[in-house]
């Protein structure tokens, strides 16, 4: 009978060590917060099979984006997800020669990378019903830069270059 006892209380220990730690992780879940995922106030449709954007758009966008790297004014078109755009700056201001120009040779091809229909964001007086379609779109685009080097004279440097440009048209 003690040996009964014995296997009883070391069975009973297990037991309610289990309870207890059962218990606590209960409790611990009544101190997790509830953090809702954040949407969008109105859902996007994915478009299944996407449209071409007009080449002449993607060639004004591209052309815009040149001026800009040019005048020094890149940073308005750098969308607010950019990537470390803060570098890029820094390399403007720091390391290009100051009469360094960027010349668009071609654009190779235009590729739609993702399509989505919304409410058009761009105009909030707009009523409801108005919709534009948001495209991602992929140009490839030869370059060149330009510049006087005190040494070596005049550098031209070419290179392709890929423009990942967020394209928004109204319906």
């Amino acid at each position: 009978m003690n040996r009964l006892a014995s296997i009883f209380f070391v069975a009973g220990f297990s037991l309610l060590s289990a309870f207890q730690q059962a218990h606590a992780q209960l409790q611990s879940r009544d101190f997790r917060a509830f953090n809702p995922i954040a949407t969008p106030a109105a859902p996007a449709l994915r478009l299944s099979s996407p449209r071409a954007v007009p080449r002449e758009v993607v060639e004004k966008a591209v052309r815009d984006i040149t001026n800009a790297w040019n005048s020094g004014r890149l940073e308005a078109y750098l969308d607010r997800d950019f990537a470390n755009g803060f570098r890029l700056e820094d390399v403007f201001r720091f390391t290009l020669p100051r009469d360094a120009k960027l010349t668009v040779l071609s654009i190779r091809s235009v590729t739609v990378l993702d399509q989505q229909m919304r409410p058009d964001s761009i105009k909030p007086d707009q009523p409801a019903n108005v919709m534009s379609v948001v495209s991602l779109v992929s140009a490839i685009v030869e370059t060149q830069i330009e510049f006087l080097d005190g040494r070596t004279g005049f550098v031209r440097l070419p290179g392709s270059n890929e423009f990942t440009l967020r394209v928004t048209e109204a319906f």
